[in-house]
């Protein structure tokens, strides 16, 4: 059975940045590289849909996990949950239950077994087991009851915390993220990278482009036409005010070295300095709007 080892636990992902750039875990890890570098498996994004959900509705995810090739990833368990108070970004289930989770092999269950430990852990939260059952989260219908009548279009947060677990590496990554829930007038949308513009040419997900060892190259995100989004907020004076979204993006790579590895959308492109060895690149960039919302993109660089 693979453990729970506390030095691999790391990422928070808030209703901002990733929190774990800041210092945010849910353990304590004793040997961590770069927060951009990609060396180890990392879960760099999940993005819920709706991205701000109403009590009542059925929640889907999508996430982003990076793992090193050589490596694959084993199983992904999710769970979902509504905090005791809102300075809690975990989970609280059963010690006994974790380690089953990131113990169990998904597809070497028979059907009954996985029905079984999906009843096992619904009581405690449980929303899914990649890749034999995907994750979906029903709000509770009165999670907002507690909540003052000026205070429901600002709402509150669940909670949604999954383990990514690579037995080659021996490594169980642990992420959390808070999920808005509110009656707003305005209700944020998950932002969408369409492409990378580098030096001049889109690059949609998934792409490739060739350089030279030791090239300086410019990386320009471009985002939907309606990633950026106006809402209406209420500050905690219940004052009213219109704001627009100011989306940050996170780079992330295998190899090579960025200028900067956190931007806005309006600071423009960042320049990448590939590596001075042949081979090739992983690149990662991460929106979010800092309301919740997430998206991604991937490519690969080809150093030549």
């Amino acid at each position: 059975m693979t453990k729970v080892h506390k030095k691999n636990v790391v990422a928070c992902l808030g209703l901002g940045a990733l929190l774990s750039a800041g210092g945010c875990t849910l353990g304590d890890r004793t040997s961590v590289g770069q927060s951009w570098l990609l060396d180890r498996p990392r879960i760099l994004g999940v993005r819920a849909e709706p991205a701000e959900p109403v009590p009542g509705d059925t929640v889907t995810f999508e996430r982003y996990v990076f793992v090193p090739s050589g490596a694959e990833l084993r199983s992904l368990a999710w769970v979902g949950c509504v905090p005791r108070s809102p300075n809690e970004v975990s989970c609280d289930i059963p010690e006994e239950l974790e380690q089953e989770l990131v113990g169990v092999d998904p597809d070497a269950l028979s059907e009954q077994q996985l029905d079984d430990l999906l009843a096992e852990g619904q009581p405690s939260g449980l929303i899914g087991l990649e890749p034999a059952a995907e994750p979906a989260m029903v709000i509770p219908p009165n999670m907002l009851d507690m909540l003052e009548p000026d205070q429901l279009e600002e709402g509150t947060s669940a909670v949604v915390q999954l383990w990514a677990v690579v037995p080659e590496l021996d490594d169980v990554e642990i992420a959390a993220k808070r999920l808005p829930v509110s009656l707003a007038t305005t209700p944020n949308h998950n932002p969408d990278l369409t492409a990378l513009q580098i030096d001049g040419e889109l690059l949609a997900d998934g792409g490739t482009f060739t350089v030279s060892t030791g090239e300086e190259i410019t990386l320009e995100p471009v985002l939907a036409a309606d990633a950026i989004e106006a809402y209406h907020y209420i500050t905690d004076d219940g004052d009213e005010e219109e704001r627009e979204e100011d989306p940050m993006l996170s780079w992330y790579t295998e190899d090579g070295l960025f200028d900067r590895y956190q931007s806005f959308a309006e600071d423009g492109e960042v320049l990448w300095t590939a590596p001075d060895g042949t081979g090739s690149s992983v690149i990662v960039c991460v929106v979010r709007d800092r309301r919740g919302g997430m998206g991604w993109l991937e490519v690969t660089m080809v150093v030549e």
